[in-house]
């Protein structure tokens, strides 16, 4: 980019930054230099004296042209150095700091003792000219170095307040028949904001309902809101309530990584979970079954606030948080369930319920937390983000790095820290011939004694919290917290191809085939780490991004031991 040139003028027009007359010279040719964040460009100004009103551009060695305008009113054109568009500048009244009176000329602005009534009124066109590219919101200088949405990208987003969502039905043998809704409201602002090219939206607010006819409950109100009242904080903000009726625990620790077993089993243990669930069902001497032996039932209603700080130009966050919960655990050993009669073939005959894994690990005093009680958690992250657009991203890098202590001093039954780091990265390899991104991410977390059973599943990011490893969210094709351990390492590539895009209902959306692999495992100390015994997963997916922001997926994951159909919200990173 060089000084004196256009470019830093179109630099400065595409991104909105700060603009500030630094001197004016030689004013006989109207002619000042603008000082803008990197270096410095001329501007050569000429008045239009038969265009009063309204301001015209036409491009002149590659530099802008602006015209006079009354004193109570101030207009400016910048032609970008390419030709390609005019962007015009208003700035009207005491709500801008520009005028053309020469009296009113900005200090900055006014010519040396002694320059001609001629030349100070030349300063002070001058001066809005410069002053007419918009006065950046008080974030600008917060965002300078993150990257706006690509054009086209730019173009489908949304202006101003716009609503999507979806109805939820779900059915699950052990959950029973769900039916619900989640709902999003958003609030872009106008294309006119200075951070419309750069950011998911200004405010979002989602919620959910959902209820199953065995009694599982999930319930969420979430709030986020980026460059909180035009400033470099972002606020996120959720109340959540669940009741699982059916929450899976496989164990803890690198024993989950072999074949799948019980304790009636007498030593067999099971490749496929299909076979595995079948032997669970099956009724033995005294009516019991163990049907339920890898459940438990949960219930932790949650609130949770972080608050965001932007730093080094908007592409580094600092994050602080609180997490506060009251967990309730009850395990089904002794309780009524079903099962099915090898004898007889008779299936969903009532039966006794054996003993759980969970209770034995509990009274065995393999883990914490078989009590619940309360459960709160301090978070402070880090977060380097380039990348484009939040939600769907095209390009950029993501790293993150997030940290949680749990503690007595503030409030909860438990004490450890647990440390999580993912980069993640976005590459279009294609731009020019078709929309192909692919994405990839890693996720390794370590946690120290003391954590709950109910919380080791827990992987902690900035932007939000996931469970696993297995399921949607982490490895697809196998049950969700299929690998449970003090350390955790994960894997994920995806080829997300939009292959068409179209509008309808004043409505825009994007279709998205998207292959993936997934692989992970767990481990029980950190020195054990080894790229030996990962569990993988393959699969692909139909992904709907409806206004850019709600972005609706159809995943298929299938594993060595088990498959899945996954449906919900958002890019699994």
């Amino acid at each position: 980019m060089r000084e004196g040139g256009s470019d830093i003028v179109r630099l400065a027009v595409e991104r909105r930054l700060p603009l500030e007359i630094a001197e004016v010279v030689q004013p006989e040719i109207m002619s000042a230099r603008c000082r803008i964040p990197g270096g410095a460009a001329w501007i050569r100004v000429h008045r239009q004296k038969d265009e009063p009103n309204e301001g015209t551009g036409q491009n002149e060695d590659s530099v802008g042209r602006g015209a006079v305008a009354p004193p109570q009113e101030s207009v400016a054109r910048l032609q970008h150095g390419d030709g390609q568009k005019h962007i015009a500048y208003r700035r009207i009244g005491s709500r801008k700091t520009a005028t053309l009176s020469p009296g009113g000329a900005p200090a900055c602005a006014r010519c040396a003792p002694g320059c001609t009534p001629r030349a100070h009124y030349r300063a002070a066109l001058l001066a809005t000219v410069c002053l007419a590219v918009p006065r950046p919101a008080r974030a600008q200088g917060e965002r300078a170095n993150k990257p706006p949405l690509a054009a086209q990208d730019l173009a489908q987003k949304k202006p101003g307040t716009y609503f999507t969502g979806l109805p939820l039905v779900d059915s699950d043998p052990d959950t029973g028949f769900g039916f619900g809704a989640r709902g999003y409201a958003y609030w872009d602002g106008p294309r006119e904001d200075p951070l419309f090219g750069y950011t998911p939206y200004r405010h979002r607010l989602y919620a959910q309902v959902f209820a199953t006819t065995n009694g599982y409950q999930q319930h969420v109100l979430d709030y986020d809101a980026p460059y909180l009242f035009d400033g470099p904080l972002r606020l996120r903000a959720q109340i959540y309530y669940e009741k699982n009726t059916a929450a899976n625990y496989f164990g803890r620790g690198a024993s989950t990584l072999g074949n799948l077993d019980f304790t009636a089993a007498s030593g067999r243990t099971f490749a496929r979970f299909d076979d595995y669930t079948a032997a669970l069902r099956q009724r033995r001497p005294g009516g019991v079954a163990y049907t339920l032996y890898n459940k438990y039932w949960l219930e932790d209603p949650t609130l949770s606030a972080t608050l965001e700080r932007d730093f080094f130009g908007g592409i580094v966050r600092a994050q602080v948080g609180l997490v506060a919960q009251y967990v309730r655990v009850r395990d089904y050993s002794g309780t009524s369930t079903v099962g099915d009669d090898p004898a007889t073939g008779a299936t969903d005959v009532p039966s006794t319920m054996g003993l759980t894994r969970l209770e034995q690990d509990c009274a065995a005093l393999r883990i914490l937390g078989c009590g619940g009680g309360l459960h709160d958690t301090l978070k402070a992250g880090l977060a380097f983000d380039t990348r484009d657009f939040e939600p769907d991203p095209n390009a950029g890098f993501f790293v993150d790095l997030t940290a949680e202590l749990s503690s007595k001093y503030i409030g909860s039954a438990y004490d450890y820290a647990r440390i999580t780091l993912s980069p993640r990265a976005y590459v279009s390899p294609l731009p020019q011939v078709t929309d192909l991104v692919i994405a990839a991410r890693a996720v390794f977390s370590a946690q120290t004694d003391g954590v709950p059973f109910f919380s080791m599943n827990t992987l902690a990011f900035t932007d939000g919290d996931r469970q696993g490893l297995g399921g949607l969210w982490t490895i697809r094709g196998y049950k969700q917290d299929r690998f449970v351990g003090p350390v955790a390492a994960l894997a994920n590539v995806e080829l997300r191809w939009t292959f068409v895009d179209f509008d309808a209902l004043s409505q825009h959306f994007a279709l998205q085939v998207a292959p993936f692999l997934d692989m992970g495992r767990v481990f029980d100390r950190l020195g054990d780490f080894s790229l030996s015994s990962w569990r993988r997963a393959e699969g692909a997916g139909l992904h709907v991004a409806w206004n850019k922001a709600t972005v609706i997926v159809l995943d298929y994951g299938l594993s060595e031991e088990d498959q899945g159909l996954y449906m919900d919200f958002g890019q699994q990173f």
